[in-house]
C-alpha cells in the first residue's frame, strides 16, 4: 500500500470489492476494516481518495448534495 501510494499517489488508487474472493478472506467487511488499518496513517483526504473520491471521479458519479438547474 505504502509503494502504491508513493507511486502513484492516493488520488488514483481506489478500493474495490474482490467478490468473491474476499469471502475466502473472512468477508467484505474484514477485507474493509484491513484496508482502513493499512491506511490508518494517511491523512483523511487521502483515505477519502481510495475508499470514494478516485472512483466518483474516474466513473463520473455526480455529487448528490449538489443540484442541478432544469
Amino acid at each position: 500500500m505504502e509503494d502504491a501510494r508513493e507511486i502513484f499517489g492516493a488520488d488514483r488508487l481506489m478500493y474495490g470489492s474482490d467478490w468473491p474472493i474476499a469471502e475466502l478472506a473472512g468477508g467484505h467487511r474484514r477485507v474493509h476494516d484491513a484496508l482502513t488499518e493499512l491506511t490508518s496513517s494517511w491523512t483523511d483526504g487521502e483515505r477519502d481518495a481510495v475508499f470514494s473520491g478516485t472512483a466518483t471521479t474516474f466513473y463520473r458519479i455526480p455529487d448528490p448534495t449538489e443540484r442541478t438547474s432544469a
